[in-house]
């Protein structure tokens, strides 16, 4: 890729790297249930069951691409950021007590 300063000198560009999470990033729940506790899932894991860990869209191009792409219809990759990276995020920035207390009753 050409710098977009004009320059004729190619620009390096870091390449992305797929880092593989490990299974066990589950969580017990008190009521015995499993909680995945990953921070992002590839694409590639999703089916349409997983809207409540990472929302309908990026649900939905899971399942075309494990639906589409054994037929041939080419869909891109991707990973999708979890609902419980997005809660974490909230908790731990001390945002949710700051939007508790903004809409707290006086």
């Amino acid at each position: 890729a050409l710098a977009a300063t004009g320059s004729t000198r190619p620009v390096r560009r870091a390449q992305a790297q797929v880092v593989p999470v490990a299974r066990s990033s589950v969580a017990r729940e008190a009521r015995g249930g499993d909680t995945d506790t990953r921070v992002c899932i590839p694409l590639e894991e999703l089916r349409n069951t997983d809207v409540d860990k990472v929302g309908g869209k990026s649900a939905s191009l899971g399942e075309m691409i494990s639906q589409l792409s054994e037929v041939g219809v080419p869909v891109p990759g991707g990973f999708s950021t979890t609902s419980h990276a997005y809660k974490e995020f909230l908790d731990k920035g001390g945002i949710n007590d700051f939007i508790n207390e903004k809409l707290a009753d006086e």
